[in-house]
């Protein structure tokens, strides 16, 4: 006599089988319909679509794109989710690493937390060891882009990782603004009134209320406001105050996620530049 759970899961992995011969169909219609009734399905998917792109190359790249929007199903809503709630302050590093979970769909958060954690408390010994927040800030970045080694990678800046926050703890390279957000997660710990400076072209981070800024990418560069007037000036932008004002967490996210969006354009990454808007999209609807 048959386990009914047996016969169930068999009828269950017959089912998926049968979309996904049906995703050769020719009628481009039918081949979206039967991709969206699997993504519908879900991670139990996975393992019979993984399977069937070894069986036939020919249908790898459509099984693969299958397996990419079933993941990004997830951080989808993860992401309408976070713009749902109130704003938190832990919303850039939730919204950071969802972004890097849709990239490395099985990063353990947990693992890198600690990481940003155990930078906060090594920090500390630094930080506390000066008694104005101007000093403890410049400290920070004495700790992280100096003593600690993160810096800009200027030898493969449109790498995809350089966008990712688990890449950057971990090859401790990124661009202006990962590298920001590393500096933004680690003050916020340390109680450090930091906030990121969206300047058209390049991202930098302020203490608030104080005109003194780092350059992330640039080793933790002390900048003044001047300087950063004149980085405006060189690059053909005008003096605009607005361009030195505090960067909300949802256009600092929105961003990192466009700067991505960019990069897979340009490799012609087609579904994950399409997931990727999606996202602006969420991030960018009010709340």
């Amino acid at each position: 006599m048959n386990d009914p759970d047996h016969t169930s899961l068999h009828s269950f992995d017959s089912q998926i089988k049968a979309l996904i011969h049906l995703l050769s169909d020719p009628n481009e219609r039918v081949a979206h319909t039967i991709q969206d009734r699997l993504v519908t399905i879900g991670p139990a998917a996975v393992p019979l679509l993984e399977q069937a792109g070894l069986d036939d190359p020919e249908m790898a790249i459509r099984l693969q794109e299958v397996i990419q929007d079933i993941g990004f199903s997830e951080i989808e809503h993860a992401f309408l989710t976070l713009r749902s709630r109130p704003e938190h302050q832990d919303d850039l590093e939730v919204g950071s690493f969802l972004l890097a979970r849709y990239r490395y769909p099985n990063l353990n958060i947990a693992d890198y937390i600690r990481q940003l954690d155990h930078l906060a408390h090594e920090a500390r010994i630094y930080t506390d060891a000066h008694e104005s927040p101007q000093e403890s800030f410049k400290a920070l970045g004495q700790f992280l882009f100096q003593d600690k080694g993160f810096r800009g990678n200027t030898t493969d800046y449109y790498n995809p990782d350089n966008s990712f926050l688990n890449c950057v703890l971990d090859r401790k390279r990124g661009i202006p603004i990962s590298l920001s957000v590393l500096f933004l997660l680690i003050a916020q710990r340390l109680r450090i009134p930091a906030v990121g400076i969206g300047m058209p072209g390049h991202f930098l981070v302020k203490l608030d209320s104080e005109p003194i800024f780092l350059d992330c990418f640039n080793n933790g560069a002390q900048l003044t406001q001047e300087d950063c007037e004149r980085f405006l000036q060189e690059s053909g932008y005008a003096v605009d105050p607005k361009f030195l004002d505090k960067s909300p967490t949802q256009l600092v996210l929105t961003r990192m996620v466009m700067n991505l969006i960019t990069i897979y354009d340009q490799q012609n990454d087609t579904p994950r530049s399409r997931h990727l808007k999606r996202i602006v999209e969420i991030l960018q609807k009010k709340a």
